[in-house]
């Protein structure tokens, strides 16, 4: 009897979370949960928040996102800013958890980019190419095969499929806590009359002096650090080192004679004959123009060789410029700065 006994709740403990299952709500999940715009997957949010100004929402915004995919503690990033447009855009991975027990795991990376458009008194937020590394890599999946209404729910619109069922619910509520991070960022304190805005802004300015350089070529001598930006009309020469989280934007051309790590766009906004030059060529992202080129992901085993290999390639001052359509880094040499024509 006592075996018996035990064998029954052994058999109710396993067969409670297939009724707890049962009993879900997944009305949130259901037609509509996962929206689609021309094909493709976009989450979108419009934030109202009457009173606050336009540069007041994308600095909000700039510092939610840097912290939310710093915590990733990976490749997570802002990509691209323009404070001008009241524009930020990031690429996020990081994981995204099914169930877990002692015994076992189950888990997918999840790729997304996160795209906030600020304008006064108002914010979109779109989460968008979303895409799955499930089993370490093995199996790949894009959002639009996978979690879509045509997919994911059953002819009629009224259930989740059972083998997708966990993607769409935790992609959705990852979306979901997303918008709650982005609320409570835009919600923190009061927004400030215009007056104390612009005292704030003045404030800045003054601790910034890189961001009031003129019109013309200039000269900037320091180092900038993460979340420092100098945005110039024309050509710029830097005196110091870019670091990681740090960007230039300028109209003309841009050397470094320094260590260039940071985010650098020169011909802003389209002038594809500008260039980029650098001591030491290792940048998270250069932009010419409307041409984009990103920095590869260098892994693989860190021999002393290898290190002194690379440390002698760092040291040669290199040049990105746009060929073909496409951005090309070459080592300086004498042949290669006649061919380029300086605007």
């Amino acid at each position: 009897m006592k075996n018996l006994t035990q064998v029954l709740v052994a058999l109710f403990c396993l067969c409670m979370p297939a009724l707890l299952h049962a009993q879900r709500d997944d009305s949130k999940y259901l037609a509509g949960a996962v929206p689609e715009v021309d094909g493709k997957v976009v989450f979108t949010k419009d934030f109202s928040i009457p009173g606050m100004s336009q540069d007041t929402i994308y600095s909000r915004m700039q510092k939610w996102m840097e912290a939310r995919l710093k915590k990733n503690e990976n490749n997570s990033r802002v990509v691209f800013s323009d404070k001008e447009k009241g524009q930020i855009v990031g690429m996020g991975d990081e994981w995204i958890v099914f169930s877990s027990t002692a015994l076992s795991l189950d888990r997918t990376k999840i790729l997304y980019q996160l795209t906030v458009t600020c304008q006064p008194e108002k914010c979109i937020f779109e989460v968008e190419k979303i895409r799955f590394n499930y089993r370490e890599g093995k199996e790949k999946y894009t959002a639009e095969e996978w979690i879509t209404d045509k997919y994911a729910l059953n002819k009629s619109k009224t259930k989740l499929v059972r083998g997708l069922a966990k993607w769409r619910r935790k992609t959705v509520d990852f979306v979901d806590d997303l918008c709650v991070g982005v609320t409570e960022a835009l919600s923190a304190t009061v927004a400030k009359a215009p007056a104390e805005e612009k005292k704030e802004e003045h404030k800045t300015e003054e601790s910034f002096p890189e961001n009031r350089l003129g019109k013309n070529g200039q000269f900037y001598r320091g180092t900038l650090r993460s979340g420092q930006k100098i945005e110039v009309d024309g050509s710029i020469v830097i005196l110091g080192d870019i670091n990681p989280g740090a960007q230039i934007i300028a109209g003309g051309n841009v050397v470094v004679l320094g260590c260039l790590k940071g985010t650098v766009h020169a011909g802003y906004p389209d002038d594809k004959s500008a260039f980029v030059a650098a001591l030491m060529m290792e940048p998270m992202q250069i932009q010419i123009g409307s041409y984009i080129a990103r920095s590869p992901d260098q892994r693989g085993k860190s021999t002393k060789k290898n290190v002194r290999r690379k440390n002698q390639q760092e040291l040669l001052a290199k040049l990105a410029f746009v060929e073909n359509d496409n951005i090309f880094i070459e080592t300086i040499t004498r042949s290669l700065i006649s061919e380029i024509s300086i605007s």
